[in-house]
C-alpha cells in the first residue's frame, strides 16, 4: 500500500469521527462548534476527493 491509500484512509477514519461526534452533538444548540463542525467535515470530505482524484492519475 502506498502513501496516498493511506492517506486516503486516514482521512475516511477522520471523517467518520466527526460524523459521529456530529451525531452526538445533534441535541446540543446551534452555535460556533456546529459550523466548525459543518465546516471540518466538509473540507474532510474535499480532500478525501482530492487524494482519490491524485491515485488516478
Amino acid at each position: 500500500m502506498d502513501i496516498r491509500h493511506m492517506r486516503i484512509e486516514n482521512l475516511e477514519r477522520m471523517l467518520v469521527e466527526l460524523l459521529e461526534i456530529q451525531a452526538v452533538a445533534s441535541g446540543a444548540p446551534s452555535g460556533r462548534f456546529h459550523l466548525w463542525l459543518d465546516l471540518a467535515i466538509t473540507e474532510t470530505r474535499s480532500q478525501i476527493a482530492r487524494a482519490r482524484a491524485q491515485t488516478v492519475h
